[in-house]
Formats: C-alpha cells, structure tokens, sequence
C-alpha cells in the first residue's frame, strides 16, 4: 500500500520545530544538580538559565506559524518547558494530558531510555558518591569521573546557543517557504552538534549499573522514536499512544552497498580517502532526504557498507517501493538519483525495510548485515562508452580521460583523475602534519603492516541476548534470584510477595495485580516473549534481574566500540612516533614539460629508486627551479643509500643531501616504472620541518577498524590495543571476541590485495567453546585470574572506576551438569540461553565454562596472491586455516604474549645459527614423519626435547622457558615466531656466535 510522504515536505518546518523541541526534553539533566544527585532536575528547567530563554521555553514555539498540521490532535501548543517536565510521567498521569505533543514525547522517551517497562525502585539500585560520578561503557568500564565544574561552565554556552537558534526557528516558522529545508538542516545540525558535544560528557543516570548510557544515547534514542511518531501522525492521522489498542510500532529502512569492496579498490591512499568521503557524502545526501526533505525518521547507524534510520510502521506490509514523494516519483528514485550523482554512477545502492515493526528493536544488527556481494554501477554509464576506450585504472568503470592518454600519466577517468588529484592537493596544505604516502609509512627495511582489528557484535546489537548478561540490582537486596523466581510461582498478589515488594515500584506492583499480569507488562511483546529457552516464570525472573535493554543501550554498545577505536587510533600514533623531517629536491624546471604538478613520481638517482611529488612550479619565485618532496621515509633512503641509518638524524640527512645535490634525476611513471618521462639535475635540497605520524587510517567502523602502520611497530601496536581491549572489554571478553590479523607486506606492493586480505581476516566465524577451569581462580585488587585447561589465562578486572566491587558485569555462562548447585552460588542467574550466568568470583574449580575466543593471525604477501591463503573451516570444532602448513593458526589473542615471550627468549639465549638450527631440525623431521605423525605425539616430542636439550642456551632456560620452547616446536608455532621476527622482520639475536 502506498504513503504519500508529500505532507511531510508540505509540513516540514513545523515538524523540524517539534524534533528540534524533542532534542532539548533532557536539558533539566545537563547540570550540576542533576549530577549531584538531585534526580527532580531531569523534570525541571536549569536554574541558571537566562530569562529570556525561560520565556522561550514556555511559549508555544508554533504561535506565529503561518501553517497548522493538518491533523486535528496536533494542532496544540508546542512548549519546550513542558517536553522537560513531563517526558517521565507515569501513564495514569500522562494519559489524561490534552497535549498530544506531550504524549508522543513520553511515549517515546519511554521506549527509548528502556523507562517504559521499568519495575525496579530507586532504592534497588546502587548510588555513586556525590563527589565521584562516573560513567560506565556498555561493558561496564568506568573513566574518570565527570567533571560537574567544567559542565556548569559549559552548560551556559549551551544555553546561549539554544536561545540563539530558538530565535531563529521562530523566524523561519514566519517565512513558512517549502523550499527552505537547506536552511532547516543548518539549523537542526547546529542543535544537534550542540547537545551532542555536551550531552556525550554527561549521564543519563547516576546509579548504577544504569550509568551506562550518556545524556546524549538518551536523547537521540528518545529523539528518534518521536520523529517517527510524528510522521505517522500526519501521514495515517494521530493515535494515542497510551490507548492499549494503537501502540505506535516503528521499523528500520536500510540503504546498503559494498562499501569495503568500494573502498579496497582504490589504488592509493589517497584514493581510498577519497573514496570514503564519497561514501560519507553519499550517506549525508540520503541523511538530508529522510530528516529534512521528507522528514520521516532519524538515522541511528552507519557504518561504510550501509546507513540505517528509524521510521515509522505506516502499513502492515511497506516496501521501500510504496513511499511516494511526488506523484509518479518514490522515495527510492529520489535517493537513488542522488548517490548516482555523488558516486558518479559507481555505485548503485539496495534497500531493505523491516518485514515487521516492534515497539522494541533490538534486531539491529540482523538488518546492518545486509549488504551485497559485489557493487553495481548505474546503468546511466553505458552511454560512456559509445566508442572504445581504455578502461580506468581506479573504479575500473569508466572510460580513460582523453588528457590521460595525452599526457602519458596514470590512465584514470575524469572524475578519478580529479578525485585523487583533489586529495593530493588537500595533503599539499596540511602535508606537516599528516601523510597519504606508503612510502613514508615503510619502515627502515621497506615493509609495511596493516593491523585488521574486528569485533563480533551480533549478540549484543542482533538480539537483546548478550545485552540480558548483566545484573541490575544492587548486591544487597538479601535474596537470590532462584529464591525470586519461586517466589513469582506462588499464587498471590505481588504486593504480598515479600522479595519482590522490597525492591519493586509499588505502583507498579499495584496496578499489574498478580504475576501473569506483570508478565503481560514486562515480557509481553518484548524479546523474552519469544524466548524458548526459559519457563515462563525464569522469563518474568529474568526480566526484573537483568538490566533493561533498550534502543538506548542498543545504540550504546556500538557508540562504545566506536569510540574504542578512536581512542586506539589516538594511541596507535603515539605508540609509532613521529616523524619531524621532509627533504625538497630543488629541480631545475627544463625538461619537465611532460609532468603534472600535484602528482607523485618514481626517480632514479645513480641507480638509487625512490618516490617524490611534484609540489609546484617555482612555488618561491625560483624560475631556474621545481619543488619535488621526497615522500618516503628517509631511513629507508638512507639505507638505499648505504649511509649508516645508526647515526643520529642529522649525520643522516647530511648524508642524503650530500649524495643526492647535483646530480642528474630521472622521472619514471610510478605506475609503469620502465617509462622514462622526464630528466634533470637536483640543483638544491631544503630541509623542511614536520610532524607527522607514519600511521594511516584505512577503515574505522563499529565492528572493524584497519590502519597501515610500518611493519617493525606492528607487533607493540597489537599489543598495545590486546592490553586496551584487556582492560575495557575484560569483563565480557567470553562474549564480546576482538580478532586481530597483521599483513606484513613490502611497501610497492598492491594495496588493494593488502586490504583484501585484511578482509579476509575478519571472516573468520568466532565459535563459541567450553572451557574448564583448571584451578581455583587467583583474587588480586582489581582481578581474577582464571586458568583453564588449555593453557589459556585471562585477567578479568572486577572493580567499578571507584574501586568498588563490580557485581554487574563480569558473568560467565557455566554448563556443569549439576544445576542446582550453580543456582544456590549468591551471584548467579539464569540467562536467555537457559544456562546459569555466575559471577567471575563465584567461579570454582573444574568449571566449564561457555567462550566465544578472540584470535590472532598473520600473513605475509610475498606477492599479491598469497592473501588467498587467508582461507579458515571449522576442524573438529577448531577454527583453522585450510592450508596444512598454516593450521597451527589462528592463535588465540592471549598467544599473542606467548609469541613475543618466545622471541625474547630465543634472541637473549641462542646466536642466530642456533636458532635457525633448531627450526630446521624439528621442522624437517615433521616432515620426515608427516604419514605417521598424529596430535601429541610421544615421540615426536621426545625428539623436540632432545633437540632443545642439546643447544648450548646462554644463559640456560628456566623450567617454564623449556615447556613453552618445546611447545612451539612441537606444534608448529616456532616457525611463525621466526618468520615474523627473522624473516619479515629481519630482527637479529643479541648473542655472539
């Protein structure tokens, strides 16, 4: 069935003003009272708010509207003030209000903050210190706490900002022009960049464990669901929705292409960033259409393959096909016609909408998994090619630009010519502090790395199922949640249940009567609903046990991971360094006729290849001579050069300088590097200062994040992110996998096969395994110390940010087979999958528990083709590479120490002879023995130990340095050591022959 979404542009400016109102609802929380605990500010204006704002915030902002909506309920006042003070009242309350604005504002902040299904008091919860207030990730990891001084300073430059564009919303409502959305995005994008750079250093909550959420997932959350209300309102006319038999029910609209595909293709770092700008484009075009054109929902995910919003239900059945925007015209032609021109046709995106709508859509992460195998160009791109051509180098699409071909440079289209370009000249202006060049990512040795990091967050945003592992009562409520669950089994009132009564709302309580009347309210037509896992009354348990999901929470899980990868961004760099030194070729300008400026050339000088830019023509006023920067790493050319890299940086550029001036230069096609273009004479060379970080971002997204970094600061980045991961995920490391691939590669080759196969790392299927414990868990301060059997130790922290015990987060799933025992443990519960959560210090010995583990992997790209070796199948319940000579990978991510602890061991105690003496030897009897050798095998392992015993180690091994050498060499693992550290590497012992 069609909807016309025309009555949302013809009311657009009234519309905007309602969700510009909505972004304000949670203003009375942003402020030192609130923080301090005075919880009755969530409902009130700010006190130090000015007098001319308070007057705005009570005034109907649609009084000098020159339109009305066109639905009767909604012709009401639209007041800010009261948006504030009754977002959070209870149904018996906000029932019977006349405001339909008001109504749809606390229906929707109730599904958005989770508040809405609420049973639990205020006193069953744990308060924070007034002095110590912090906010907690979705995994329970706590910062500093917030700084209330700097938030009531910041809070009036906030308020002067909303009077500002109060002010003008007003005057916009006067012009009343259909054509004016530009300026009512400008508008509602400067509300929205306000409260969320305010809003993201603030709570929702300050007890926990509902300290989770910041002000600003609150807001967006609640903002959405409003916006989509709304918009059904005027398109199907307003339902209440506090009338049981018209709930407002919303889906997702997905646009998806191969964004990673699209990405992977670029043939150079400043393609590929050009690349990504696209997309973002893309998405910000398709943004503009749905929030402000026709405004019919809020977007509340993107990620480089795809972009989602929240909209509303409209119909029993919607297909993206029946959103019509002008008659004859849908919504999908209106997107498409505007990514085909951003992309210039390279791309044409899919569309998927929700088959159901739900009040709670915790279903994320099924839909953002949609996306295509492969990217499709527009048809529109056939009439290119009328005549042949050759075909672009770069999107592979097009036909190659006829100056292109003239000029004997890359063979690239038009628009590809001028996208890359566009980012060189980009990086002319900003190239002190940043790089797009490979050749300055290389390390002294010519080697680059690009670390793929993913996470598998399907459990935590596909299902509320990982997001139900959390307790939500405080520790003291003096009962279990086994003796709760009997408790809900007996056949009288809830408020003469006594467990239930000390912690549940009494009003609550009262109007739901009995426990199937609290089922219908806190299971019905919510996730545990359909639940096959759990009794009815383990779902009603449950249900008041864990913490609440929400949209809310939903969106909080990847805004966390998000940010984690900003954060590892940061401290990639500085775990990489910086780099303060650029040298300029001073050229001279003759013979240069057959160059481009703002290109990047390959030179040759005495023999010696390196990579230069041609900056511009006498950009100094020198008219003899051109700028050439020299884009590569300066040690590498030293090292070319055969100028000891050993020596400090000055003997090091010295040295280049006073082999490079004077002498003849010759131009190559970096492309095509036996194509001689040009040739001249270096007449000076400049010093130039800088300060740049050798380090590129690839792709950063929720789940994935890929940057270059050079090949030798690989391995302490990998271990920097494992100990970052370690310490904000630790507590839900069993179901929250971080994976981790490193492809070492030298820095000519191919980038596209580089970052396919860093794709190809994060294919690998986490399977979730069993584990038992191997001992009692060891109690430090801040952690537990589990052992399993496997061999496998982890630190799982235990404390909130305060130094408090942590009761919330760290559970573990534990299948043992005596059940009752494990209800009987006094922090435990039962979980969506029917087995018993048990706190990490409840855990005991001979526990079997359930993992999900993180791994490691690596490869090296001798030549393009061997990404294809980056290839996993599931081998009796193993994840394994298919190739027999790499099914010792992937390791688990706690190997990773291992590896390292190895090396260490191997360079201070063995010459390098040695060591490659010990590999050959175990190694060729491995394969001696191939037709015989089983896992474990006794004599195999005699044989390894006999090896390892006969080496003259200096100084000798310790009992453990002995197990753990014979352990690598026994299972293959020795060999990766070595290839990472002696072959890829180069790295060379500290022992004397």
């Amino acid at each position: 069935m069609s909807k016309d979404l025309t009555v949302l542009a013809e009311n657009r400016d009234v519309l905007l003003t309602a969700e510009i109102a909505a972004w304000l609802h949670m203003l009375g929380k942003y402020t030192k009272e609130f923080i301090d605990s005075d919880l009755s500010m969530s409902s009130k204006l700010p006190n130090s708010i000015s007098k001319n704002l308070r007057r705005l915030f009570k005034e109907d902002l649609l009084k000098n509207s020159q339109k009305k909506l066109p639905v009767q309920e909604l012709q009401t006042p639209l007041i800010i003030e009261e948006f504030i003070s009754k977002h959070e009242l209870g149904n018996n309350k906000i029932k019977n209000d006349p405001n339909a604005f008001n109504k749809l504002m606390n229906d929707a902040h109730g599904r958005g903050s989770g508040t809405e299904k609420g049973v639990l008091k205020s006193g069953a919860y744990s308060s924070q210190h007034n002095s110590s207030i912090r906010i907690s990730t979705a995994f329970g990891y706590e910062e500093d706490p917030i700084d209330v001084n700097e938030i009531d300073l910041n809070s009036k430059d906030l308020y002067i900002f909303i009077e500002s564009a109060i002010i003008e919303a007003q005057k916009l409502l006067q012009i009343n022009k259909t054509g004016n959305f530009e300026k009512w995005n400008e508008l509602r994008i400067g509300i929205i960049n306000a409260v969320n750079q305010h809003f993201t250093k603030t709570i929702g909550d300050t007890r926990r464990p509902i300290n989770d959420v910041t002000l600003w997932d609150q807001t967006v959350s609640s903002v959405a669901f409003f916006k989509a209300e709304l918009a059904e309102g005027l398109i199907n006319g307003y339902k209440d929705p506090f009338d049981e038999n018209s709930k407002y029910t919303f889906r997702y609209l997905h646009m998806t292409f191969n964004g990673e595909e699209y990405l992977a293709k670029g043939i150079g770092i400043g393609d590929i960033a050009s690349r990504r700008k696209l997309i973002d484009e893309a998405f910000d075009g398709v943004k503009l259409i749905i929030e402000v054109e026709y405004p019919l929902g809020l977007e509340i995910y993107r990620d480089i393959n795809g972009i989602t919003f929240l909209i509303p239900k409209l119909s029993e059945k919607l297909e993206i096909d029946d959103l019509i925007i002008n008659e004859g015209v849908t919504l999908k032609q209106r997107i498409l016609d505007e990514v085909i021109a951003i992309t210039k046709g390279e791309i044409t995106p899919y569309f998927y909408i929700s088959e159901k709508s739900s009040r709670n859509l915790y279903n994320l992460g099924s839909m953002i998994s949609k996306k295509t195998d492969t990217n499709i160009p527009s048809l529109r791109l056939q009439n290119l090619w009328i005549q042949k051509a050759e075909l672009c180098s770069s999107c592979c699409i097009k036909p190659v630009d006829s100056n292109s071909m003239r000029n004997k440079q890359k063979r690239l289209c038009q628009e590809c010519s001028e996208r890359i370009t566009g980012r060189a000249k980009q990086w002319l202006d900003s190239r002190k502090e940043q790089t797009i060049w490979i050749d300055e990512i290389a390390d002294s040795k010519g080697k680059i790395a690009l670390l793929s990091f993913g996470f598998n967050l399907n459990s935590w945003i596909g299902n509320a199922d990982s997001l139900s592992t959390f307790r939500n009562l405080k520790k003291t409520v003096g009962f279990s949640f086994a003796e709760l669950m009997r408790e809900l089994t007996t056949p009288v009132k809830l408020l003469e249940m006594q467990k239930l009564k000390s912690i549940g709302n009494k009003y609550v309580l009262r109007d739901r009567k009995t426990a199937d009347g609290l089922y219908n309210f806190m299971v019905g037509s919510e996730d545990l609903e359909v639940n096959k896992e759990l009794t009815k009354y383990e779902k009603l348990a449950l249900s008041i046990w864990r913490k609440p999901p929400s949209f809310a929470r939903v969106r909080r899980v990847w805004e966390t991971t998000s940010k984690f990868w900003g954060d590892a961004l940061a401290d990639i760099r500085k775990t990489v360094g910086m780099r303060d030194k650029r040298l300029i070729l001073k050229i001279q300008a003759n013979n240069l006729r057959d160059l481009n400026v703002n290109n990047a050339y390959e030179v040759k000088v005495n023999g010696i290849r390196f990579t230069v830019f041609y900056e511009a023509n006498n950009p100094k006023g020198a008219n003899e001579f051109s700028n050439f920067v020299i884009i590569e790493n300066l040690e590498l050319l030293a090292k070319k050069l055969n100028i000891d890299t050993k020596s400090n940086w000055k003997n090091l550029v010295d040295g280049i300088k006073e082999i490079l001036n004077g002498k003849n230069i010759d131009f190559y096609n970096s492309n095509s590097p036996t194509k001689k273009l040009a040739i001249s004479r270096i007449g000076d060379i400049e010093i130039e200062s800088c300060s740049y970080s050798p380090v590129i971002e690839i792709t950063k997204d929720p789940e994935r994040f890929m940057v270059l970094v050079p090949a030798n600061k690989a391995l302490k980045v990998a271990k920097k992110i494992k100990k970052k991961y370690e310490k904000e995920m630790g507590k839900v490391r069993n179901r929250l996998p971080m994976n981790l691939g490193i492809v070492y590669a030298r820095y000519h080759t191919a980038l596209p096969a580089i970052i396919d196969a860093g794709r190809r790392f994060m294919r690998l299927n986490n399977k979730q395994e069993t584990w038992r414990l191997a001992k009692q868990p060891d109690e430090f301060p801040d952690h537990f110390k589990l052992s399993f059997e496997n061999g496998q130790i982890w630190k799982i922290p235990s404390k909130m940010g305060d130094g408090s015990k942590d009761i919330w987060y760290p559970y573990f799933y534990v299948v043992n087979n005596d059940k009752a025992e494990l209800e009987n443990r006094s922090l435990s519960f039962k979980g969506p999958s029917g087995e018993w959560l048990i706190h990490v210090s409840e855990l005991k010995i001979g526990d079997e528990i359930l993992v999900i583990p993180s791994y490691f992997d690596f490869e090296y790209l001798s030549s393009a083709s061997q990404r294809f070796e980056i290839s996993y199948n599931d081998k009796n319940n193993k994840v394994q590479r298919r190739s027999d000579n790499r099914k010792q990978r992937p390791y688990y991510l706690d190997d990773l120490d291992d590896i390292e602890r190895v090396w260490a061991t191997l360079s201070t105690k063995l010459p390098n002879s040695q060591i490659k003496k010990l590999n050959s030897l175990v190694e060729k009897k491995r394969r001696d023995w191939a037709s015989s050798l089983e896992d474990n095998d006794e004599v195999f392992k005699a044989y390894v130990e006999y090896v390892v015993g006969n080496l003259k180690w200096k100084p000798s091994l310790s009992n453990d340095e002995r197990k753990k050498i014979i352990d690598f060499c026994v299972n293959g693992k020795l060999s990766d050591v070595l290839e990472i550290h002696m072959s890829i590497l180069k790295d060379k012992t500290g022992v004397i022959e």
